[in-house]
């Protein structure tokens, strides 16, 4: 049973990361000027980040060698730097995902743990 369980687990982690990317190409909802539109996504966008932003110490030292020429360490210090922001980040957009009016927009940042242009 806990096989079955812990299986389920897997599979659920693996569709929400997916719904996850597909809902940070749509970063831009974050900051709509419609408010039916901007207050769900900014709630997704929060969830997302702050579900997933431990990913970057994973991702960020290999992104570092290979593409910013850097070394394995200060990988590892951007990946940890980087997932204490998104991780802060999405606990900002869901304690304010709800925040009305034009100042909800204004608050509102639409960096994604997934988005590809780092």
């Amino acid at each position: 049973m806990k096989r079955i369980v812990f299986a389920a687990f897997l599979i659920s982690l693996l569709l929400a990361s997916t719904q996850a990317f597909a809902a940070c190409n749509c970063a831009d909802k974050v900051t709509s000027d419609n408010y039916a539109v901007r207050a769900p996504a900014r709630l997704i966008h929060g969830v997302i980040n702050l579900g997933f932003g431990w990913t970057e110490l994973l991702t960020e030292p290999y992104t570092s060698v290979k593409n910013d020429g850097q070394n394995v360490v200060d990988g590892i210090f951007d990946g940890l730097g980087n997932s204490i922001y998104y991780s802060a980040l999405g606990a900002w957009d869901i304690v304010t995902f709800w925040f009305p009016g034009k100042g909800g927009k204004d608050i509102a940042v639409k960096e994604c743990v997934f988005m590809q242009s780092k």
